[in-house]
């Protein structure tokens, strides 16, 4: 229960207690002043009271007139307080319910608020794993492309010290050896050996 719920239960209690007041004054006027019209029924009449403002405190006689009962005028007005306590107590519920409405507004906001972050800091975390799936699949490649172009570059060694070997062997042939086992000594002696 809210706290205009309960203020307005306690407004509610107040203006029965306050009701019930005014109808055994009236009606301990009644019987005090031996009025017959409404001595025959004083709570009727006191309820008839009610309705009006406790100020002019009027009600209806039995020629269909209506008449200001000045004899009850002071029972009625002496309530006119807890009126203005009811009315304040009114106010002091709308306040609170117009309090009540703007939390809920502000909660609501927040909680759409921290419902959007945690889409965020969701698709983040999302676009965090892909990243790191992403980038461990090209760490993968760069390492099977080192692991191939290793071997690429033993077999192209083997052919070279293979090829190499050959020239030698053949310059051997001519009596012919390179002084030193490089591209540049090789190419002069197999000059030599074609001029």
């Amino acid at each position: 229960m809210g706290v205009h719920g309960l203020l307005f239960q306690v407004m509610k209690a107040a203006e029965a207690t306050i009701k019930l007041q005014v109808i055994n004054k009236i009606a301990a006027a009644a019987s005090a002043k031996n009025e017959t019209d409404i001595k025959a029924q004083p709570l009727a009449h006191a309820s008839l009271l009610l309705t009006y403002s406790p100020i002019e405190a009027v009600a209806m006689v039995p020629g269909g007139h209506t008449t200001t009962l000045n004899p009850f005028n002071q029972a009625v007005i002496g309530t006119r307080d807890q009126e203005q306590q009811i009315l304040m107590l009114t106010k002091h519920v709308a306040h609170y319910s117009i309090k009540e409405a703007q939390m809920h507004s502000e909660k609501s906001a927040l909680e759409k608020r921290i419902a959007y972050m945690r889409l965020v800091f969701d698709q983040q975390q999302k676009d965090l794993v892909d990243a790191e799936s992403k980038a461990l699949s090209y760490r993968q490649d760069i390492i099977e492309e080192n692991i191939r172009m290793t071997y690429a570059f033993q077999d192209a060694e083997e052919e070279r010290s293979t090829f190499v070997s050959s020239l030698m062997s053949f310059l051997a042939e001519y009596s012919l050896q390179p002084s030193v086992v490089d591209a540049q000594s090789i190419f002069s002696n197999v000059k030599v050996c074609i001029n």
